[in-house]
């Protein structure tokens, strides 16, 4: 495996991981903003252990380790923990997604303005 490849790779896998912490944020809303929520279980700290719930559910159904395909890049392997930590930045929300995203890929605006000044 190239490093192009490796590359585009790991682009996907984090564009899935923001599209599933997004679809999740928007899905969950239904619930914490359903009237019978907020009147009986508003408050009581229930959202997050909702959410990390849910999305290490969905992690874990579709074997949807990111940490797995981050640290074995030619064979990614799925562990428990990884569906689990994939879950808890799904629920994180897609603003923590999107600051993963742009650390492991170098996508901060600086290194985008550098890309764009070295020639190719």
């Amino acid at each position: 495996m190239n490093y192009d490849e490796h590359f585009m790779g790991l682009f996907v896998i984090l564009l899935k991981l923001v599209f599933f912490s997004m679809a999740l944020e928007r899905g969950l809303i239904i619930l914490f903003e359903w009237r019978w929520y907020e009147k009986f279980a508003s408050g009581h700290g229930l959202k997050v252990p909702i959410t990390v719930g849910v999305a290490w559910f969905i992690s874990k159904q579709l074997e949807f380790d990111v940490f797995g395909a981050i640290m074995n890049p030619p064979a990614p392997a799925t562990t428990n923990l990884g569906y689990f930590l994939t879950g808890a930045v799904m629920a994180g929300g897609s603003a923590g997604a999107i600051t993963l995203f742009q650390g492991v890929m170098k996508m901060t605006k600086s290194a985008q303005a550098e890309m764009k000044k070295t020639p190719t």
